[in-house]
């Protein structure tokens, strides 16, 4: 049987009902101007993924108190911009789409990559690695166009350095053999004062 959408309070059952998903924003009873986050020709009140990030909009946490407003949605990074809309749900520069956020393609992050295996996946986490330096310092998008393809390998061993765990391949972790000045990260430390911190400084 198929249900007509004009029964339904939430057309995709995606945990925010269709009136705030602002499906005729000229008022006009007519959704040829519904919102359409990711442009992908499917707008938001009949998308499962607002923000096409592999991840199911009712996965992301978009309301909270169950109550189908999503005044109260998670936005992890806190930029005023849900996860469930949000392409980079960090805020590392990195698209969450290019974190692997689901591995097996079910729309659900069970199987979220978490790099360090730190129990926050890479697309939440803010410092993939672990080795106190935050993504975003580590350079993992050089062009900014948000796909990691152009991510900075400073010992040039395959992995960037963004989730290496010894950038500069020098046989010390990043996060045990640097931060000379004991403050909790390595992203500030150059002992030679060169202007090149020392977790990468072995290979420069």
């Amino acid at each position: 049987m198929v249900y007509q959408t004009f029964f339904d309070i939430d057309d995709d059952n995606d945990g925010v009902l269709t009136k705030y998903e602002n499906p005729d924003p000229n008022g006009d009873s007519i959704p040829d101007d519904a919102l359409d986050s990711d442009q992908e020709t499917i707008p938001n009140y009949l998308d499962v993924d607002d923000d096409d990030d592999g991840i199911l909009t009712i996965m992301e946490i978009p309301d909270q108190n169950g109550d189908g407003v999503p005044d109260d949605a998670l936005d992890s990074d806190q930029e005023q911009i849900p996860n469930y809309l949000d392409t980079d749900d960090d805020n590392d520069s990195i698209l969450t789409f290019f974190e692997n956020p689901d591995k097996n393609g079910d729309g659900v992050p069970d199987d979220a990559q978490d790099s360090d295996s730190e129990q926050i996946p890479d697309y939440l986490d803010v410092d993939d690695d672990n080795d106190t330096i935050p993504t975003i310092i580590e350079r993992p998008d050089q062009n900014g166009d948000g796909v990691p393809d152009d991510a900075l390998n400073s010992d040039f061993e395959d992995t960037p350095n963004y989730i290496d765990v010894d950038d500069d391949n020098d046989g010390k972790p990043t996060k045990e053999g640097e931060d000379l000045n004991v403050n909790g990260t390595s992203a500030d430390d150059d002992g030679d004062g060169d202007g090149f911190i020392d977790a990468i400084e072995s290979i420069l």
